[in-house]
């Protein structure tokens, strides 16, 4: 009998081992149910709240800019103004040079192209220096700027007064984010 009743403990313990099992494996499948349930109620909720935003008038657009800007340009959004303002300020500086036969205007900067306006007494100061030592001409003084390229003007005509020409210069810009 002592056999036996060793045999019969022996398969009395796997028993309730296999019971035990059995419930750990039920409640951690039931807890893991529950919470899958709850991160999925909560995904919902959150798509949701995305979904309200895009109905914000504009948010369309919004997309379309941020992800425009995040292909294409590569120089930090703060540096823009920095780089741009430098463009104006070396533009000016050619503007000075020769006050009273040159006259630049409408000034349109980005860091892609700029594209002014001027006023000269004659064509010649555009295209030839007088002087070949010294690169005088508006198109000399251009090509001389290192962050531009691809100058060209496009158009010219006779001012108002009979006097001087109005042209169009327009020009490629340089920088981080388009090299």
């Amino acid at each position: 009998m002592p056999q036996s009743k060793m045999i019969f403990l022996l398969l009395l313990l796997v028993f309730v081992g296999v019971v035990i099992w059995y419930v750990y494996l039920f409640t951690s499948t039931s807890i893991t149910k529950k919470l899958i349930t709850a991160n999925q109620r909560a995904i919902a909720r959150q798509e949701q709240v995305i979904a309200n935003f895009s109905d914000i008038p504009g948010f369309d657009k919004l997309q379309l800019v941020q992800e425009y800007e995040n292909n294409n340009n590569q120089m930090p959004r703060h540096n823009y103004i920095e780089a741009i303002r430098n463009i104006f300020e070396e533009l000016k500086d050619l503007n000075s040079e020769e006050s009273r036969n040159i006259e630049l205007s409408d000034f349109k900067i980005s860091l892609e192209e700029i594209s002014l306006r001027g006023y000269v007494t004659n064509l010649r100061i555009l295209y030839f220096s007088p002087d070949p030592e010294e690169k005088t001409s508006l198109i000399e003084r251009f090509e001389n700027l290192p962050f531009l390229h691809q100058i060209s003007i496009k158009t010219y005509e006779k001012a108002g007064g009979g006097i001087g020409y109005e042209f169009v210069l327009t020009a490629k810009v340089l920088n981080d984010a388009t090299k």
